[in-house]
This record gives structure tokens, C-alpha cells and sequence, in this order.
């Protein structure tokens, strides 16, 4: 069995091989069995406030569920259901359009339903049949999709002991929402990211495998639960230990075959619609869905149900965030937040590392102190001290950010 990564800044092919490769299933993770509907459990990334602004929280997603040719087995929007607090989880029930239809799912698709991002630290799938499945945030972050460090603990079963890991969150939004470049949402192949301790060494020794590979996994820049997603079409054979039976692995890098109407990025007309989601009839007025919205189900006593407030989300959102996270966390890195060009979310300080990251700039800085004197970030005063000569007249005048709000991360907290 694979053990955790140690020291600051694991990585996230580490965290996310870490992840995949523990058997069985961390428990808290793993929604429970619905005889009647496949349930997803979507975890969202944890900051310690919700503050409205720039939160890993977010309104709940659209969720779809395809059988193995592509089918269309079920879908709900997440139009008006409530929204997910920072470091809360809802279950999501998706039942089957036709109730007598019993195939087991294999394909899902995740996408934004509401204003305002919503930062998915994992996802935990329990079909109908009892099988289950798990997405970790940290795909999105190996992949090259925004991501942020979350401070959501998930106690991983490892030879009798638990593993502490926390994983990254990766962001989705409306593409209409000004959240200048985050993804729609995703779709992804169950069987293929089951926990397998072999499948997480071929995607750490070829990540193209699982980020290239459209079918398997792919973000969209428009996506909802109407829309249809490519499939393997023919379907892929697997090995006894999980990795992929090919010999050529081009044959991973497809399009994928979409099976039904709309595809992604489509629309579905209006007589879709209403086919689909099974509309009463009657006059307009009277008329009515009565499958795959929201209001055919009521959410369990300790949901949120209040909707976040805050005007645009995104990349240039957390150039003006008030907000410090600190930790000590051997899964973050200041240098790596830094390092990325998607990482998105509040300026980041990790006190093992001893180094400070302005996420508007993705500018790195040591701290100040042992003879350091400029171009350091100052703890105690929370300032950047620039170098002389940066400033008129050589002025060391400190950049003051302004925080509002310090987010502390560190063990014992």
C-alpha cells in the first residue's frame, strides 16, 4: 500500500495517486445506497469562512448518468436547489428517467447550475447496483484546470491506520457568469477511476492517459444535464489489476462516440425538454416538469438552503480577495500555488516552507528576517518589503494588502 507523501508541498499527481491508490473507499466519502437512484455526494473545498466571496461553497451542480453506449439513464438539475456550503457536502439522488430500467451507469457528468463557482474538493458515487466510485479535486489540478488547496480533511483507511490527506478542489461555473476561464464542468468514466493501486501508477507514469483522453475524462466550457457526452465506443477492455489492455494506447485519445441528443454544447429544444423531464399536460400555465428539476425532492434539515451573493467569480475575483490562508500541511505548498498558472483563490503562506505567495501576481517571496531585509514578506506586518530601486527614489515602502481575514490552516487550529 502507498503511503502519504511527506513534506510541504506533495504535489498534485502525489495527492492524487495517494488518493487512488487506497483501498478500500474512505468512508465518510461514500454517500449511502439508494435501491432507487444512483446517489452522488458532492464535497465542496473548505476555507474555514463563508463569507460569500471567493468561497470553495457553491450553488449545486446539475448531475447526468449515462449507461456504457451513452445512453441517457438520468439527470437533475441543480437550477434553484440550494447551495453547498464551504466545506459541507450534499447527496445528490439522480433516479432513472424510466423506473423499470435497471442498466448500471458508467459515464457521469457534473456541471454549474447557479451564479457563483462552486470549488469541488471530491465526489462520492454509489450506484443502485452498490457500486462505488470516487473523483478527487486533484484531477482537475493535474489536468491544468483551476484548482485551490482545500482545507478539507479526508481520513484515508491505509493497513489498519488513517492517512490525513487533504485534496485540492477544482472550480466549475457558468460559462456566463464572468468567471474568466473556469470550466462549465466535466464528465468522466466510472470504472475508471476506481481506487487501484496499478491504474495510479499509469496515470502517474503517463498522466496523457487520464488527462487526454476525452471519453475517460473531459472538461467543457459548456456543459448541463440536458446535454449528452462522448463514450468508448467500443468499449475498453481492461487488464486483472484495472490499467488499460491496449498495446497502442492511441486508441485512449478519441473523440468518443455521442449517442444521444444534444451533444455537448448543444441545446435542447423545447419539445426535448419537455419529453425529457416528463412535463404535465394542460394549458402553458398548468403545465409543469415533473421529472429531473429540483422541486420534486426536499433536502434533509442540515442543508443550506440560502444562495450566495457576490458578482463575479474567477481569476480576477481574488485580485481584490482580503483574505490570508496560513498552513503547515504537508499537502500544500505555497511555492506550488505560485508555480501554477491555474491555481485560483486567496494569497497563501505556508509556515513550513516559509514562503509567501501573492495569487494575484504569482509572485514567491521568503519571509524576512536572517539578514533578509528586502524583497521578503514580512509576518508580523503582513507587508511585502520590496527591493530598493523598485520604488521611486529607492523607498522601502512595504506593499500592504489589507487582509480582512486570516484563514489558519495549521495543525492544532
Amino acid at each position: 500500500m502507498v503511503a502519504a507523501a511527506g513534506g510541504a508541498g506533495q504535489g498534485a499527481l502525489n495527492g492524487l495517486f495517494l488518493a487512488l491508490s487506497l483501498l478500500p473507499l474512505a468512508s465518510d466519502l461514500i454517500p449511502a445506497k439508494s435501491d432507487a437512484a444512483d446517489t452522488i455526494r458532492v464535497g465542496a473545498g473548505m476555507s474555514n469562512t463563508d463569507d460569500g466571496k471567493s468561497s470553495p461553497g457553491g450553488p449545486e451542480p446539475n448531475i447526468a448518468m449515462f449507461n456504457g453506449n451513452g445512453d441517457r439513464l438520468g439527470f437533475l438539475s441543480g437550477v434553484g436547489s440550494s447551495t453547498i456550503g464551504d466545506g459541507q457536502y450534499h447527496d445528490i439522488k439522480v433516479s432513472h428517467i424510466d423506473s423499470s430500467n435497471n442498466q448500471v451507469a458508467e459515464y457521469i457528468s457534473v456541471s454549474a447550475s447557479g451564479t457563483g463557482a462552486l470549488c469541488i474538493a471530491y465526489l462520492g458515487i454509489t450506484l443502485a447496483n452498490g457500486d462505488t466510485y470516487a473523483w478527487y479535486g486533484d484531477t482537475g489540478q493535474q489536468c491544468g484546470k483551476p484548482w485551490y488547496a482545500s482545507n478539507l480533511l479526508v481520513q484515508l483507511p491505509t493497513d489498519g491506520s488513517h492517512t490525513e490527506y487533504k485534496p485540492a478542489c477544482t472550480w466549475i461555473d457558468l460559462p456566463d457568469s464572468g468567471s474568466s476561464g473556469f470550466p462549465a464542468g466535466f464528465a468522466f468514466n466510472l470504472p475508471d477511476f476506481k481506487p487501484s493501486t496499478a491504474r495510479a501508477y499509469e496515470y502517474q507514469g503517463d498522466p496523457n492517459t487520464m488527462c487526454h483522453s476525452q471519453p475517460r475524462l473531459r472538461f467543457y466550457d459548456s456543459l448541463d444535464e440536458l446535454q449528452c457526452i462522448p463514450v468508448f465506443s467500443p468499449r475498453l477492455n481492461y487488464d486483472d489489476d484495472t490499467t488499460d489492455d491496449v498495446s497502442d494506447k492511441t486508441t485512449l485519445y478519441v473523440d468518443g462516440h455521442v449517442a444521444c441528443a444534444p451533444g455537448p454544447g448543444g441545446k435542447a429544444s423545447l419539445a426535448d425538454k419537455i419529453h425529457l423531464q416528463k412535463w404535465t399536460s394542460g394549458g402553458r400555465a398548468a403545465s409543469k416538469p415533473t421529472y429531473g428539476t429540483p422541486t420534486e425532492r426536499t433536502l434533509p434539515r442540515n442543508e443550506h438552503t440560502h444562495q450566495k451573493k457576490r458578482g463575479t467569480s474567477g481569476f480576477s475575483d481574488f485580485c481584490t480577495d482580503s483574505r490570508l490562508v496560513i498552513s503547515d500541511h504537508s499537502g500544500h505548498s505555497a511555492r506550488e500555488l505560485c508555480q501554477s498558472q491555474t491555481s485560483v483563490g486567496p494569497d497563501f503562506y505556508h509556515e513550513t516552507e516559509r514562503l509567501y505567495c501573492d495569487m494575484c501576481t504569482k509572485t514567491l517571496y521568503g519571509i524576512c528576517g536572517d539578514k533578509v531585509e528586502q524583497g521578503c514578506w514580512d509576518q508580523e506586518t503582513q507587508k511585502i518589503r520590496p527591493k530598493k530601486g523598485v520604488r521611486a527614489r529607492g523607498e522601502e515602502v512595504g506593499v500592504e494588502k489589507m487582509y480582512r481575514a486570516t484563514l489558519d490552516w495549521r495543525s492544532g487550529k
